[in-house]
């Protein structure tokens, strides 16, 4: 269902806490409700709606976000690269509309 903006703000610090590559489902556990196809459905709209940033996405022209795979990282055997690539912007209550330094949501 639609998220409420409590969980919203739960799911960006939960975000700035552990990242997008903790695997969504332990990502998930902090979040009551909601399961990991959840948060990740919701990260891919965050990036969607750009209110986060990640290098690892490519927005198509439609839109829609897709998860760009590094082919360098496959083979040195490591997941992703960090949440240090992801940029918050939140855009709940009044926001400033920027986007901060990694995991420094920017808030007015």
């Amino acid at each position: 269902g639609k998220w409420k903006e409590e969980e919203k703000l739960l799911f960006m610090e939960r975000l700035k806490e552990v990242g997008p590559d903790a695997g969504w489902g332990i990502f998930s556990m902090k979040i009551p409700g909601r399961v990991g196809y959840q948060c990740s459905n919701m990260y891919r709209h965050l990036i969607e709606q750009g209110e986060i940033k990640d290098d690892n996405y490519l927005i198509d022209e439609k839109g829609k976000a897709h998860f760009l795979k590094n082919k360098d990282k496959q083979k040195s055997g490591k997941k992703g690269g960090g949440y240090a690539r992801v940029t918050l912007g939140i855009k709940l209550g009044k926001s400033t509309g920027k986007f901060g330094k990694c995991g420094e949501p920017t808030y007015s």
